[in-house]
């Protein structure tokens, strides 16, 4: 996953159906081995840009999802890259812990399309 794509998908310059055609062998490997348990999600992360992680960009990734124009696994991919990648870096503290909310359902619980307007509507509430 490039991560100009993942900015290019928060910032509505990429489609969501774009972004998943795009990186669809990483999506379905990622979907087929999180029913597994114990089994190792590798992440492919290309650090193709500096990637800026901002309030504005966690509210459209969760509209999208709210929307069910962004599926969870989609979300949870892409957070892990932006959260592994070394030229990551957040606009505030509040976004890192939002972008965590979108990984791992069995460390951080199943991310509903509800929460996902919780985040947006209180990010919405600060800018």
């Amino acid at each position: 996953m490039k991560l100009s794509s993942i900015a290019a998908l928060a910032d509505g310059h990429l489609s969501p159906g774009a972004f998943e055609s795009e990186n669809a062998a990483d999506l379905a490997e990622r979907k087929s081995l999180l029913g597994k348990k114990g089994s190792v999600v590798p992440v492919r992360v290309q650090e193709d840009v500096d990637l800026l992680i901002s309030a504005a960009r966690i509210a459209r990734l969760c509209d999208l999802y709210a929307r069910g124009d962004l599926s969870i696994v989609a979300l949870a991919y892409l957070a892990d890259a932006a959260q592994l990648s070394e030229r990551s870096t957040f606009s505030d503290e509040s976004c890192i812990d939002f972008l965590a909310e979108f990984t791992d359902p069995e460390v951080n619980g199943i991310f509903t399309a509800a929460r996902a307007r919780e985040i947006a509507h209180a990010l919405a509430a600060h800018t």
